[in-house]
């Protein structure tokens, strides 16, 4: 009966450590997972402050000077940013302006009324992505 209990004990020492280390997997994973979240979400912060910045920017040249050209691309933070200001029509100015972090990028295309006493944004578009 003593080999009983011990392949007893044997079992309930295996099962025991079986389940204590299917809890750490599921706690590792779970931890690996709010990692990965809130990578994505720095990422994602970072190139809409970059972004925001680079139109903020333009956008504040162009009412001190309509025919700015935009910003060449710098670096600022941990990330870069850039703009392009083209001709549309009499009195607009189409903006392009990028944020890139880690290898990603946002970019805000905007179309501007510049006649009168600032600049007006008269519809834009955001998308952001992967650098390719």
């Amino acid at each position: 009966m003593v080999e009983n209990e011990r392949g007893s004990a044997l079992l309930v020492a295996l099962v025991t450590v079986l389940v204590v280390t299917m809890s750490l997997l599921l706690v590792a994973s779970f931890i690996q997972g709010q990692q990965f979240t809130f990578e994505i979400e720095e990422r994602n912060v970072m190139i809409a402050t970059l972004v925001d910045g680079a139109m903020a920017e333009t956008l504040a040249n162009l009412s001190n000077d309509e025919f700015f050209r935009g910003i060449s691309s710098r670096n600022l933070g941990k990330g870069t940013i850039s703009s392009e200001v083209t001709k549309s029509k009499k009195g607009h100015r189409r903006i392009r302006a990028v944020g890139t972090f880690k290898r990603w990028s946002a970019t805000i295309d905007a179309e501007v009324r510049v006649s009168g006493p600032r600049p007006v944004i008269l519809h834009w578009q955001y998308r952001q992505g992967p650098i390719m």
